[in-house]
């Protein structure tokens, strides 16, 4: 399925257009800009959330959430492959798993090594609360406000409808063309 189609662009076209309300960048920033010396203000930094993610060396981004399943999926898959190696009598299959297992541990420590970045924001928008939900689970920066729920756009210079996180998002909801609920 090619999220970028024409039928999929006026679907995501038509998903943008009902959650993301309105451009609000110049007034986020200058609460959050104000609010380092007036604890009046509706929010502050210590209310964004998702605003760091982890990068290891290869550039890989990753949330903590991300990061903590993988570690814990690569650690379970060492210590089977650590459990066939001490079973296995041949040699060949004995070295084969030495390479497989130091490859793990080399990728276990590059997640455990993985540096906390913060997230670039180059605009803020007001989101419905349901979308703003959804990007929150996608690793997205998002400030709650009790009033309104303001994401914190990563990304620039392109229709929000281009924004890989709205494909993810609307496949998830499977309403692209071809999917079960596709928003003719």
């Amino acid at each position: 399925m090619e999220a970028n189609s024409i039928k999929n662009q006026k679907i995501k076209g038509a998903f943008v257009n009902a959650n993301v309300i309105a451009n609000v960048s110049q007034i986020v920033e200058y609460i959050l800009q104000t609010s380092v010396d007036n604890n009046q203000a509706p929010f502050s930094y210590d209310d964004l959330e998702n605003l760091y993610h982890y990068e290891d060396t290869d550039g890989n981004c990753y949330t903590a959430a991300e990061k903590d399943d993988l570690l814990e999926e690569l650690q379970q898959e060492l210590e089977s492959l650590q459990e066939l190696q001490d079973e296995s009598e041949d040699e060949r299959i004995i070295l084969e798993l030495e390479s497989k297992v130091q490859d793990l541990r080399e990728r276990i420590d590059q997640l455990d090594n993985a540096e906390e970045v913060p997230s670039e924001v180059y605009e803020w928008w007001i989101v419905s609360h349901w979308l703003g939900n959804k990007l929150k689970d996608n690793g997205e920066v998002i400030i709650y406000d009790g009033m309104h729920t303001y994401w914190g756009r990563c990304t620039t210079g392109q229709a929000i409808l281009l924004d890989s996180v709205i494909a993810e998002i609307c496949t998830e909801m499977e309403i692209l063309d071809g999917q079960r609920y596709a928003w003719e």
